[in-house]
């Protein structure tokens, strides 16, 4: 069972949120917070497994939230951090990221993307809306000093070889599609994602499907 605080200001955001996850038999919604300072008694009273934060709310934002999170993770017990906002500008994005979130989704998100999205953060996976997943990876492609000794010449040659089925799960790991979505999409069970996402990093030569997202990205941004 995953365990889940929500904390959003607006009375209306938090009831049809706690319908959509009451009707989940995996989720359950342990607490409610209508600004940061409840939410952090939430998250030190309940230990969820994942905080839905607004980003805007009264008495502590989401991003103070976050850095108190940080300051004292004794509090969260481990707990992870999925923001859920109407904002999807850079100025909230990337900082939110670097304040430890674990995921960024919009509250314009279909419901079965903001549940999906609760599970993977829960499994410890990252969580991206696909809407500004392409800017966290063009971000980090600028970044990542690990992807150094890829020429163009050496990325397009390893990408050739990997198979349909391959390059298919990597082009959804650069939407930044989590493993249960991606096999959805693809008629896959996780497991099955998984090893295809393991065969593509080891035919690309980089460590993690992250650095194989940044060098497609790298490809398609010439």
């Amino acid at each position: 069972m995953i365990s889940v605080v929500l904390a959003d200001d607006e009375t209306m955001v938090r009831a049809g949120l706690k319908l959509l996850l009451r009707a989940e038999s995996d989720i359950a919604m342990v607490a409610e917070a209508a600004d940061g300072e409840q939410a952090l008694t939430a998250l030190a009273d309940y230990r969820p497994d994942v905080l839905l934060l607004d980003l805007h709310m009264p008495r502590l934002d989401g991003p103070g939230v976050l850095r108190a999170l940080r300051a004292l993770p004794e509090a969260a017990g481990g707990t992870r951090v999925l923001v859920l906002t109407t904002f999807d500008g850079d100025e909230h994005l990337f900082p939110a990221l670097h304040a430890g979130a674990a995921g960024y989704l919009l509250k314009s998100s279909p419901p079965d993307e903001l549940l999906r999205g609760i599970r993977a953060c829960a499994a410890g996976e990252t969580v991206l809306s696909p809407r500004v997943a392409g800017r966290v990876v063009a971000r980090m492609l600028q970044q990542d000093s690990a992807l150094a000794g890829h020429t163009p010449a050496s990325a397009e040659a390893a990408l050739a070889g990997l198979t349909d089925q391959e390059r298919a799960v990597l082009d959804l790991l650069t939407e930044g599609l989590p493993n249960a979505a991606i096999g959805e999409r693809l008629g896959l069970s996780v497991s099955t994602v998984k090893t295809y996402a393991s065969r593509v990093n080891a035919k690309l030569g980089v460590t993690s499907r992250l650095q194989a997202a940044l060098l497609l990205q790298r490809l398609r941004s010439g």
